[in-house]
């Protein structure tokens, strides 16, 4: 556009050399005109540049890449927790592997929504630390499942008061074998 706006107004005074008899400026003005007028058409890379209807449409700006989902509270803090992990002990005795079984098929609506804890207590005169599941009943059963392994016990009564979570994974009970469980506390650092 800027080279047709120079090419028109080098084409007014070359018209206004000639028409005061000065001929050689006149056509170099023409030249220059033309020159003008013919850079003009051309893009900056040297290509014609096609009339605005036919120039593809700019690109749209990239959409901003979408935030990474941020964790919730509950998440964030089991991410900054502590853990400790170990087998359940004593999960074939008093009846457990029933209650094993019954969390591991996932059938009784309250044994689904159950979640779990741990408590303090004595085995024999020394500490030790109860695995329990709390049924979602109306009257949030509290189910034994085993024990912390005694080599885990002063390990976990460490951090007890801190201990915000309790995960239990149930395994096996296939082929007639016998259900394990093992527990993963997250507690506050």
């Amino acid at each position: 556009m800027k080279f047709t706006i120079l090419a028109a107004f080098l084409m007014l005074v070359s018209i206004t050399l000639f028409t005061q008899g000065k001929y050689g400026p006149g056509l170099l003005g023409v030249a220059l005109a033309v020159l003008a007028f013919l850079r003009g058409r051309k893009g900056k890379a040297g290509k014609p540049t096609p009339p605005r209807s036919e120039r593809p449409a700019p690109a749209p700006a990239p959409a901003p890449a979408p935030a990474a989902p941020q964790p919730s509270p509950f998440e964030a803090r089991k991410a900054a927790a502590g853990t400790l992990h170990f087998k359940i002990a004593g999960v074939t005795f008093e009846g457990r592997q029933g209650i094993l079984k019954k969390i591991d098929d996932m059938e009784d609506d309250k044994y689904i929504g159950c979640t779990y804890g741990i408590e303090r207590t004595e085995y024999e005169g020394s500490p030790a630390v109860k695995v329990y599941a709390e049924l979602a009943d109306d009257d949030f059963t509290q189910k034994v499942l085993g024990y912390v392994p005694r080599d885990w016990v002063q390990h976990v009564l460490k951090v007890y008061d801190n201990v915000f979570y309790v995960d239990v994974d149930v395994y096996g009970g296939q082929d007639d074998k016998s259900y394990g469980a093992a527990a993963t506390l997250y507690y506050d650092r």
